[in-house]
């Protein structure tokens, strides 16, 4: 999939290992697992297929409508959203299939908490 981010700091961030192990520790390397994984699929669909299945790609609700959450390593978590347009199934709902391209938008603690 094509990824972009939310802004510069973000793209550093997410493409410079000695960055994430300096603000991550060592969680830097189960983060960079789930970015490879994000830019080698080729759509959304695929992450919620064995074996990205594990990542737990989930759709958030209320402030966060329309944002997607992957699992990195507990407590962390990537959001990202599809890029524009965003497919939509006739029947409603995105049609992840189609989702080719998504903006990283940042690495959080898990909300659930």
């Amino acid at each position: 999939m094509r990824v972009t981010y939310k802004n510069k700091k973000m793209e550093k961030l997410a493409k410079d290992p000695r960055e994430l192990r300096r603000v991550f520790g060592e969680n830097e390397r189960s983060i960079r697992k789930c970015l490879d994984t994000l830019r080698a699929v080729p759509n959304l669909a695929e992450l919620f297929e064995p074996p990205f299945r594990r990542f737990r790609c989930h759709l958030l609700h209320n402030d966060k409508k329309g944002t997607y959450s992957l699992d990195v390593k507990d407590p962390y978590r990537l959001l990202f959203t599809p890029k524009e347009p965003v497919p939509i199934k006739s029947a409603g709902g995105i049609d992840v299939t189609k989702v080719e391209a998504v903006c990283v938008l940042e690495l959080a603690i898990d909300t659930h908490r």
